[in-house]
């Protein structure tokens, strides 16, 4: 037992490492309890003590519920609450390493226009992988009517917590809400609500009708379902205490939906495999709690672990934000620095990165200190506080200039040790950042393994940063554990932006946006010339930064928008004197600096550049925003994973004009590996392969073209996109709480929720066409990534090891719905060969009449789709990757081969792989099942049915297209799943009814037999039961008590 107790902690403890740079966290669980969770408060909200007591509250009630929906298997043990630097008064400690806001669990800022006050979180993944942050807002969290929008707030956390941690998704549907069930199974005469579990009840009312009961003539013509009208009312009271990624908010919701083999007897919390959600889509029809029992917090679980009652109240510690960060620069300066780096060696790189770190990404406030390493470590100077004197930042660079590669061998923790030296007592919180060519000398002292412990003791963050090799796995580790990022850099321009990127890392207001960068090689006559947008949203302390090598500077002119010219070519040196720019060249550095003060000129900024004798010349752009009020233009990318033994990269890049997502951007990664190899892959805002939600914002991207095992550093490009003829329809970035419209009582009366039976949170933006920013451009650094697959470039008949993607965005529906007979329409994006590279070579299409779970569990067993099945298309010709597949189908054919000549209409599920050239299948696709009809309405009701053409808008959301048909009587279905539901139904009775016989034989007592057991929701007569409407709806009340 002790044993399996280790290795569960173990598991759980190391979990932070599966989610590689993407999303880091700091928590772990150990003996059932949750610790290391950061809550941090935004420096953009207003202080209020009240909010402390009420995240204390908060929390203390979602760990209570938290134990209840995992069966006793996890509660939150501590929690740090952190505040920001911007507010003052009380007794509290400084937050450390891991307690910073940028690695924070939960954030608590500011509603946005894009979500409002609604709980959310970030998720960037599939199924099962670990989302970036949860939110929350202040109103949220103080504020009684947000209880009424979204139940009691601990439930609204476990749904949240249930996204970040355990990667499952929403069980309803802000697109689909209704979809047509298999009318054997449902009580509606009409479309389903998508909702989980399956016996969840309620009735359907038209908001814009005096709440009537939605009925045929509520059907949208292009939909074929109710129109945005209808909304579902749940029963206030359920038989199903299940689900907390559905509805949350009612009462008696407490649990998760499970698969049939979790139900132990409790068959009304079984998962709703048919609803169209996201979270079937993305985890193959899976149950929530499926995908929660199988992450790394439970993998190692049994049922002996469970804990008996415990106090489930958390430790809370309240931690404030240092109000200025402090940095030791920890530089290489051993004799193996001295090799090439580009058109220098590594020093001079290293001392070009710095100067432009120090003069133009560090704000007021920060403290520096320089520490140089070689055999041993030397102090190069202490903490100096950059202020608005200029020679504050001088200060910190002089010394820096000494650095010459002579300093003998490489001892990396010789120089921490100095760093932790020089910060002194404030140590904690603070940042080092080590600059080395990577490997320690062997036998030297104090290696960085021996001082790790030291670093984490004292909550210092380190960043690694490496130059040209990185084979140093005791440094990359540190930086991972104390919070840090490591970074990998082959040229002067990488090590320029990573700096920039680590600047942001503390700065979430004053942060310096890097907005162009270039390089320019060898010339001969002529000049280099190009040009940089400076958006409105930015222009503050707008720096030009030009890098030469080896004390050589270019010849550089600067052309502002209105024509004003700055050179350092002494003829024409400035030809605008009232517009002031300042010029410095520091041949020490190599460098060459345009430093606009105030406010850049908005527009095209154009410049020409001559080498001078200078074989390579870098520019990196930086800029501030124009104020706090004004949202910027910001980009935040990451990785999937930082360590690949097989599979593919994952690169991600979340774009928004503030919180507001920019849709239609041209986003491009720059991908450098080993031996010189440089890849340009464009990432999609497509809702396909990686990309989990088509226009939210977040553009993503499969990467498989390795050249060989080593290190790949990754550069996200952003600029402008074409003009878009019509804003795309927006989805929401991430997951949310469902809100909820109000509830039926007892006697079917209605209670609105009386702030409306619609969310209005977050609806005054859908997001904004990138044209219209004007010719933007933003750049990051997204980190690297070591790659150890067997890839052998220089082998052309090397196998292929990596499978086509799986295709995540099918779409289904009838091409009339009056007539199925004239074909089933199925489109989807077009996978690659690998993953998302490359033209699949053939698509395989299996369908089944029976249970859709097994096409995903066993593809091969079900019935092949071949082309005779096919009226239109190629399944042997598939498109190129990222182009939209379209095929009509025949079901005809489809039933009278399956069933002969006596078919009924049927429940149709379909599932699609795609193949290589040499045989690699992709996984199995998103499973839609789709009905087949008849009418089952009343048919002298009128019918607002109509004709739909194959080519359905692309506005049309996933599962709309697979939804547009009329209700079906299905056949054939969920047979085993049906009879278990019997047989256990009637052993229950016979073991009830006996245990019951004998207790009263026993106890001789004569008693009146007790009422059979009769579900409310469920009356012989559809539409009729204790929750029937009256003929007048109450308008009243609140939603939850």
């Amino acid at each position: 037992m002790q044993l399996l107790s280790c290795l569960f902690t173990c598991l759980a403890m190391c979990c932070r490492f599966a989610f590689g740079s993407l999303s880091y966290s700091a928590v772990s669980i150990l003996e059932n309890g949750y610790t290391g969770v950061v809550i941090a408060i935004h420096p953009g909200v207003e202080q209020d003590a009240r909010l402390i007591d009420a995240i204390k509250e908060t929390w203390t009630n979602a760990s209570y519920d938290l134990y209840i929906a995992t069966g006793n298997r996890a509660y939150f043990k501590q929690i740090t609450i952190l505040l920001p630097s911007t507010w003052n008064g009380g007794d509290y400690k400084l937050a450390t390493g891991n307690e910073n806001y940028e690695l924070a669990d939960v954030v608590i800022s500011p509603a946005d226009d894009t979500h409002g006050n609604e709980p959310y979180t970030v998720q960037y993944g599939g199924c099962g992988e670990m989302g970036i942050r949860s939110h929350f807002t202040p109103s949220y969290l103080l504020e009684d009517k947000y209880v009424e929008n979204y139940g009691k707030r601990g439930k609204a956390v476990v749904h949240e917590w249930a996204h970040y941690r355990w990667g499952v998704f929403d069980e309803t549907s802000d697109e689909d809400s209704f979809y047509w069930e298999n009318s054997n199974y449902s009580s509606y005469d009409g479309p389903t609500p998508t909702t989980c579990p399956v016996d969840l009840r309620g009735q359907i009312r038209n908001t814009k009708s005096d709440y009537k009961t939605c009925t045929s003539d509520d059907i949208d013509s292009i939909t074929n379902s109710y129109s945005k009208d209808c909304v579902f009312f749940p029963f206030d009271e359920q038989h199903t205490n299940a689900s907390l990624m559905a509805y949350q908010c009612l009462s008696n919701v407490v649990n998760f939906c499970k698969d049939m083999e979790d139900i132990e007897g409790d068959f009304l919390n079984i998962h709703n495999k048919y609803a169209p959600n996201k979270h079937n889509r993305l985890c193959a029809m899976r149950s929530t709690w499926s995908v929660i029992k199988e992450s790394t917090d439970f993998a190692a679980w049994s049922r002996n672990d469970t804990a008996s009652m415990v106090e489930t109240i958390p430790k809370f510690d309240v931690l404030i934000t240092p109000r200025n960060q402090d940095y030791v620069l920890v530089l290489d300066d051993s004799g193996s620095m001295g090799g090439k780096c580009g058109d220098t060696t590594m020093t001079n790189c290293t001392k070009s990165a710095v100067y432009q770190f120090v003069t133009t990404a560090m704000p007021h406030g920060s403290r520096v200190g320089t520490v140089a390493f070689g055999t041993t470590a030397v102090n190069m100077s202490d903490m100096i506080e950059i202020s608005n004197d200029p020679t504050s930042r001088h200060n910190i660079l002089s010394p820096i200039t000494t650095l010459s590669a002579q300093m003998g061998s490489t001892c990396i923790g010789c120089g921490i040790l100095k760093a932790i030296q020089v910060l002194g007592s404030g140590a904690s919180g603070a940042r080092i950042i080590v600059v080395t060519d990577g490997m320690e000398s062997y036998g030297l002292p104090n290696p960085v393994r021996n001082v790790s412990k030291m670093v984490l003791s004292k909550g210092i963050i380190v960043d690694a940063v490496f130059i040209i090799t990185d084979n140093n796995i005791d440094l990359k580790n540190l930086a991972e554990d104390s919070g840090g990022k490591y970074y990998f850099a082959s040229s002067q321009i990488q090590l320029q932006e990573i700096f920039t990127q680590i600047s942001k890392a503390e700065n979430i207001e004053e942060i310096a946006q890097q907005i162009h960068s270039n390089t320019f090689g060898a010339m001969t006559r002529r000049a280099a010339t190009s040009s940089i947008y400076i958006d409105a949203t930015i222009g503050k302390s707008t720096t030009f930064t030009f890098t030469g090598a080896n004390g050589n500077l270019p010849v550089v002119s600067l052309l502002s928008p209105s024509g004003c010219l700055y050179s350092n070519i002494e003829d024409h040196a400035f030809s605008c004197y009232d517009r002031v720019v300042y010029l410095t060249e520091d041949k020490g550095f190599s460098t060459l600096q345009f430093r606009i003060p105030g406010m850049a000129e908005t527009g095209n900024w154009k410049y020409s550049v001559n080498n001078n004798n200078v074989v390579t010349v870098t520019l990196v752009v930086t800029s501030f925003a124009v104020n706090h009020s004004i949202a910027q233009i910001v980009i935040e990318s990451g990785l999937g994973r930082t360590q690949i033994d097989n599979g593919p990269g994952q690169l991600y890049a979340k774009l928004g004009k503030g919180n507001v997502p920019i849709l239609g951007a041209k986003v491009l990664a720059t991908i450098k590996g080993p031996v010189d190899s440089t890849k340009l892959v464009e990432l999609y805002d497509n809702g396909a392969g990686s990309d989990i939600v088509e226009n939210d914002g977040i553009y993503s991207r499969y990467f498989t073209e390795f050249t060989g095992e080593g290190r790949y550093s990754v550069q996200i490009n952003v600029k402008s996109g074409p003009p878009m003829q019509t804003l795309p329809r927006f989805r929401k970035s991430g997951s949310h709480a469902r809100y909820c419209p109000g509830f039926i009582s007892k006697g079917g009366h209605l209670h609105v929720n009386p702030n409306g039976a619609r969310s209005n949170e977050g609806s005054k933006h859908n997001g904004i066409s990138s044209h219209e920013l004007g010719d933007f451009t933003r750049h990051d650094n997204a980190g690297a990534f070591d790659y150890k697959g067997s890839v052998n470039v220089n082998n052309p008949s090397s196998p292929d090891i990596f499978p086509p993607g799986k295709i995540t965005d099918v779409r289904l529906r009838l091409y009339d719905f009056e007539d199925y007979t004239k074909g089933i329409v199925m489109q989807f994006t077009a996978t690659g060969d690998d993953y998302e590279s490359g033209t699949a070579s053939r698509y395989e299409v299996r369908y089944t009449f029976g249970n859709p779970v097994n096409l995903v569990s066993d593809f091969d067993s079900n019935m092949l789709l071949d082309e005779r099945y096919v009226a239109e298309g190629n399944l042997s010709q598939p498109s190129p990757v990222g182009d939209r597949e379209t095929y009509v189908i025949r079901p005809t054919q489809l039933l009278t081969d399956f069933f002969g000549n006596a078919f009924a209409f049927s429940f149709l599920a379909i599932g699609i792989k795609a193949f290589d050239e040499v045989g690699n299948s992709g996984e199995t696709s998103a499973i839609l099942p789709i009905n087949l009809l008849e009418q089952i309405f009343d048919p002298t009701a009128p019918t607002t049915t109509s004709v739909t053409p194959a080519g359905v808008a692309s506005s049309v959301s996933d599962y709309e297209i697979s939804q547009q048909t009329t209700p079906v009587r299905q056949v054939i279905g969920d047979s085993m799943e049906l009879w278990m539901y019997i047989l256990s139904g009637v052993a229950g009775f016979i073991i009830i009814a006996s245990t019951a016989t004998v207790v009263q034989f026993f106890m001789k007592k004569a008693s009146k037999p007790s009422k059979p057991y009769s579900n409310p929701y469920r009356s012989t007569k559809r539409g009729t039961s204790e929750y029937s409407t009256p003929e007048e709806p109450r308008l009243n009340t609140i939603i939850v008590k």
